[in-house]
């Protein structure tokens, strides 16, 4: 069923997408389950997209984690191997590919106390292993509320409104 979907936003949304739009910068984006589709159809189709931003990603679906079940029932096969990116990107040699992965930046940003944290943290060191643009923001909660960017003491902090906070 995904390489249906995949086909379809590559066969006819992307094609109409540029019709109306000609020359613009294609993102993709989305948030778990929709950031793995983000992250996932960017790096399989480099050359379509020139960023790719997932919030909170759950990049292994095969993967039981916390009340997340394996979405894929135990089943595994080459399809399922080359669309799970922190199980094919490590074993990436494929020089040409390689290059046109370079282009790409990949955004992840994830809170520390998330579920797919560790999922994120090892796209970002797949990613980081080779010279490939990316970023990765982790969020970690404040006392009393309010959240503020790791490693950066400096930063400005945040409300659970999303408002400008006294820092804490």
């Amino acid at each position: 069923r995904h390489q249906r979907y995949e086909a379809y936003i590559l066969e006819e949304v992307l094609p109409l997408s540029e019709q109306l739009n000609r020359g613009s910068y294609l993102m993709t984006h989305g948030c778990s389950l929709g950031g793995f589709h983000a992250v996932n159809i960017a790096l399989r189709h480099a050359t379509r997209f020139g960023k790719a931003v997932a919030l909170s990603g759950r990049f292994d679906l095969t993967q039981n984690i916390e009340h997340f079940r394996d979405l894929l029932d135990g089943h595994r096969d080459d399809l399922v191997y080359f669309h799970t990116p922190n199980s094919y990107l490590p074993n990436l040699h494929d020089g040409h590919q390689i290059g046109q992965l370079r282009r790409l930046e990949v955004v992840l940003v994830i809170g520390d106390a998330d579920p797919f944290f560790d999922q994120n943290y090892r796209l970002a060191q797949a990613l980081g292993a080779r010279p490939f643009v990316h970023v990765v923001e982790e969020f970690a909660a404040l006392p009393g509320g309010g959240r503020r960017r790791n490693g950066a003491d400096d930063a400005p902090t945040f409300d659970d409104a999303g408002e400008p906070a006294e820092a804490r």
